[in-house]
């Protein structure tokens, strides 16, 4: 039966394990409030109409044929094709998948396209929940990755992912960030976008220890359960050095020396957003304003 198709998936954050959550860690990361919305309608046609929106308006649109995926048009052939290989993905656990007659589909960002929230992700995550499929098999196939944002999507507050049990079955735990932690963070959007992909591919030669990848873990988990903001920092400040040597780049701390708190890189480095935890939030936003980041959130504005 066609019915009409309407959810909201979260954008996300990766607080801890950036990389090497690909090598079984556990990882901790934070759905966001700022996600996608999708709202697919059936009429009678035999096409897939596709229309993108974001904050600055529309950003793409195509058509689809119902039957084959073959593009009939588009503002952009690249991101058509992709698409299609999703959908193409997905028919192969649901072949009826937007096939049974026309579709009109409507996609709406609550975040800027640069920003690195989970464009892809969130909407991987919804067009899978539509079709009863699992996500993970789809993301193996077509992005790649850990799938920690797929589990964020529509996670209702941090987690712990592991992807111990292999790439199709990850292990997610509910987690927490403390009320007297979540006071002293913010995440700073570095003004680079990174295509997460290609850090992937990089990062797949590089060998890392089984007591580094050990200790990584444990601070996903400690970094769960502490009331200290300071404590938090120094567990931050740990990770960050331990990830400057596995990955042979310089911590980001080292471009803010003069920052009166601790700054940690957050999912591919050199790119998005990045964290800072600080005593003061108001005098650290400023600092960052002087430092020509405009864009800074507090963890309340930002997270779930």
């Amino acid at each position: 039966m066609r019915k009409e198709y309407q959810k909201k998936a979260n954008g996300k954050f990766l607080i801890t394990g950036e990389y090497v959550v690909l090598r079984g860690i556990e990882a901790l990361a934070i759905p966001l409030k700022l996600g996608q919305k999708i709202l697919m309608v059936p009429y009678e046609g035999e096409a897939i109409y596709w229309e993108s929106f974001s904050p600055e308006g529309k950003w793409f649109e195509c058509a689809l044929a119902n039957n084959n995926l073959a593009i009939i048009s588009a503002s952009d052939e690249g991101k058509a094709r992709k698409l299609a290989e999703i959908l193409s993905e997905i028919r192969k656990e649901n072949a009826q998948f937007l096939a049974d007659g026309g579709w009109w589909v409507r996609t709406d960002l609550e975040f800027h396209t640069q920003y690195g929230m989970g464009s892809s992700s969130t909407l991987l995550a919804l067009l899978c929940d539509a079709a009863s499929v699992n996500p993970y098999r789809v993301l193996k196939n077509t992005f790649g990755g850990s799938g920690y944002d797929i589990a964020c999507a529509f996670a209702d507050g941090p987690i712990l992912y592991s992807l111990q049990h292999g790439n199709l079955n990850p292990e997610i735990k509910s987690a927490k960030i403390a009320e007297a932690v979540k006071n002293h963070l913010l995440f700073v959007y570095s003004g680079n976008k990174m295509v997460s992909s290609g850090e992937v591919k990089k990062f797949a030669s590089v060998s890392v220890s089984q007591a580094v990848l050990n200790r990584l873990s444990e601070i996903s988990r400690e970094a769960s359960d502490i009331e200290d903001y300071k404590v938090f920092g120094l567990l931050m400040t740990e990770h960050e050095h331990l990830m400057s040597e596995i990955l042979a780049r310089p911590c980001i701390a080292d471009s803010f020396r003069d920052f009166d708190g601790t700054v940690k890189s957050m999912g591919a480095w050199g790119g998005d957003f990045f964290m800072a935890i600080c005593e003061e939030v108001n005098q650290a936003k400023n600092y960052f304003h002087e430092k020509g980041f405009p864009v800074v959130f507090e963890y309340r504005d930002i997270a779930l």
